[in-house]
């Protein structure tokens, strides 16, 4: 399972929650960012995890993973959107029926890789707009799951969050979901 993430800012339970849930049901996650470094994750009271990404954006394949996940939250998360390699990564998963989830602040990561036309997602109030006009129907739902695309509003969020990604992706994968 792929983790694309951001290097700074990442919020730490909509990160390391989803990323436990696929280990606990015998997922192997990896970390991919645009370039190897380490991943820095905070919570609300500033405390630190740091994790070495695996590999960059320019070396990952889609063909070596099950699905890819999406953490909200990336203070540089502008810097993934302008990152032609990793928009490619995103728009190449969903093309191959693969599932990809995405929380929070992630789902604008769905916009830039134009892979939200005509699907249900759910939504933070901040990306309505911007995901109606790329062609996705919102709703405020702890979690929406439409036909491999896992999504989910906020931090809030997280047990739905990483129940829905579990049960898709142990769907494609063929892991010990309960």
């Amino acid at each position: 399972m792929a983790f694309l993430v951001t290097l700074e800012g990442i919020k730490r339970a909509e990160f390391i929650e989803p990323w436990r849930a696929v280990q606990e049901v015998g997922g192997t996650p990896d970390l991919i960012a645009a370039r190897p470094d380490m991943l820095r994750a905070f919570d609300d009271q500033d405390n630190q995890i740091t994790m070495r990404v695996k590999q960059g954006t320019h070396d990952a394949s889609v063909d070596a993973y099950d699905g890819l996940v999406l953490t909200g939250g990336g203070v540089d998360s502008e810097t993934l959107h302008a990152d032609p390699r990793a928009m490619r990564l995103v728009s190449e998963f969903v093309a191959q029926g693969k599932p990809v989830a995405a929380i929070g602040e992630s789902v604008a990561t769905l916009i830039k890789a134009d892979v939200v036309r005509g699907r249900r997602v759910s939504t933070q109030p901040a990306l309505e707009g911007e995901l109606r006009d790329a062609g996705a129907e919102c709703v405020a739902e702890p979690v929406v799951v439409d036909n491999g695309l896992v999504t989910s509003r906020n931090l809030d969020d997280v047990p739905a969050f990483c129940q829905g990604l579990v049960e898709e992706f142990g769907r494609v994968a063929g892991l010990a979901v309960d």
